[in-house]
């Protein structure tokens, strides 16, 4: 008799392909535990209206089978005397306040990482979002640059830039009831991809300034982020292939920008992270 096919539901497949890979990428962070050896300080930097850096150092409520946050990783897979090595940095509402844009936070975030690891001891960072802004920022912008960076981690981050008027401007519309603080919304209207610190952060020199002062640049995108979309990879238009094999761009299937089914706490992610961190990717 001939074998008829059973007809399988491609949503119902899709999820069960992503928890498969989820459920790997957990048994590859467990494998770790206690003898993760980090090749440098690492920082992770929040992104914009995540001051608190929750998205790095808080589970959400209703997390997904696997998601943690990456301080709960961190602490189980350093070995404890790495563990001095990693800093959550986090900035303030007051000092949110004072900065109309990624360019402007650049400083701050020169400052906060001498506080933690000195003004020359190399780090790597790792930032969401429009942290990931801040240090392009900090690492391209004159007259005193951050030069101690080796390995930028991006992780949903708009390096392109957000499209403001297609996304943000009708969700705020749509649902008022965000009520998002007055200088957040300054903070993502320069985020918008036409604003002029977009344009800036995204001329040939800046990006050629930005990978000519680090050793790599890794972009992790989530596939499902609708608030980034096609914007999480560098351009490489004018860039030489010496520069363009520095950067490395990660998909992680299903991720959405944050939450619960967020980038920044998939395990997928993590895996990525941690081995990027201590030199296995």
């Amino acid at each position: 008799m001939p074998v008829i096919p059973v007809h399988q539901d491609p949503v119902t497949a899709e999820y069960f392909k992503r928890q498969a890979e989820k459920d790997s990428a957990v048994q590859q962070l467990r494998s770790f535990e206690m003898k993760l050896a980090l090749k440098r300080d690492v920082c992770f930097v929040p992104g914009w209206a995540g001051e608190d850096g929750q998205c790095w150092m808080e589970p959400y409520d209703g997390a997904l089978k696997g998601h943690a946050a990456m301080r709960w990783w961190m602490e189980r897979l350093v070995s404890s005397a790495g563990q001095q090595r990693v800093h959550f940095l986090t900035f303030s509402r007051e000092e949110s306040q004072a900065r109309a844009s990624f360019l402007e936070f650049a400083g701050l975030l020169k400052d906060k990482i001498h506080e933690v690891v000195g003004a020359k001891a190399p780090v790597d960072l790792v930032c969401h979002s429009m942290g990931s802004l801040d240090a392009i920022a900090a690492i391209a912008q004159p007259p005193t640059p951050l030069q101690q960076v080796a390995t930028l981690v991006a992780v949903g981050s708009p390096l392109q830039g957000i499209f403001y008027g297609k996304l943000v401007k009708p969700i705020d519309e749509l649902l008022p009831f965000l009520r998002w603080e007055p200088h957040h919304y300054i903070q993502v209207r320069n985020l918008n991809a036409e604003a002029a610190p977009m344009r800036l952060i995204n001329t040939l020199e800046t990006r050629q300034r930005l990978l000519n002062r680090v050793s790599a640049l890794y972009t992790l995108e989530g596939t499902q982020d609708a608030v980034v979309m096609r914007s999480a990879r560098l351009r490489t238009d004018g860039l030489s292939a010496v520069l363009r094999r520095k950067i490395t761009p990660r998909a992680i299937d299903g991720a959405t920008h944050t939450g619960p089914a967020g980038i920044t706490q998939d395990p997928r992610t993590a895996r990525d992270i941690v081995s990027i961190l201590a030199g296995l990717l």
